[in-house]
């Protein structure tokens, strides 16, 4: 076994979006980490001036959790690099909205690897995250703390 073929991309890894058109594994590889380096690159663009250590170790980690899945995840593997993907991303997406990017693709990843049920537990980690993340900062987009304006 080559040093190529031990990291190269395995035949049976699913693509998301454009990446899922191309038959050729290594194609398809090519495809996600463009899509990687654009989505880090909009990413970092956007983030406020200060977004705090937790969101760039987040986004650092998300990052990761796409390159695993563009290169070497399959299996078990793939499942925890869309985890970390998914709760990266939304964590990210406390601070600006486009770290969400990362949880989309968590999401659009575990439904064309796994089946309905493993595919849906793993979706539901970004908003989850989100949500917990947000109520620790309390940002949640809801202004929970105000009472309702009178109608």
């Amino acid at each position: 076994m080559t040093l190529i073929s031990r990291f190269g991309p395995a035949p049976e890894q699913p693509g998301i979006g454009v990446s899922a058109l191309l038959p050729d594994p290594r194609a398809r590889s090519a495809v996600s980490l463009i899509g990687l380096a654009i989505s880090l690159w909009i990413t970092v663009d956007s983030l406020p001036a200060h977004p705090g250590a937790a969101a760039l170790i987040a986004l650092a980690a998300a990052g990761a959790g796409w390159l695993a899945l563009a290169t070497v995840a399959t299996g078990r593997t793939a499942l925890a690099a869309i985890a970390v993907t998914a709760a990266g991303g939304a964590v990210v997406g406390v601070a600006d909205a486009k770290g969400l990017i990362f949880t989309g693709v968590a999401a659009g990843s575990a439904g064309v690897a796994f089946g309905i049920t493993t595919a849906l537990a793993l979706a539901a980690i970004g908003p989850a995250v989100f949500a917990l993340t947000a109520l620790a900062q309390h940002q949640f987009p809801c202004n929970c703390s105000r009472s309702a304006p009178p109608l």
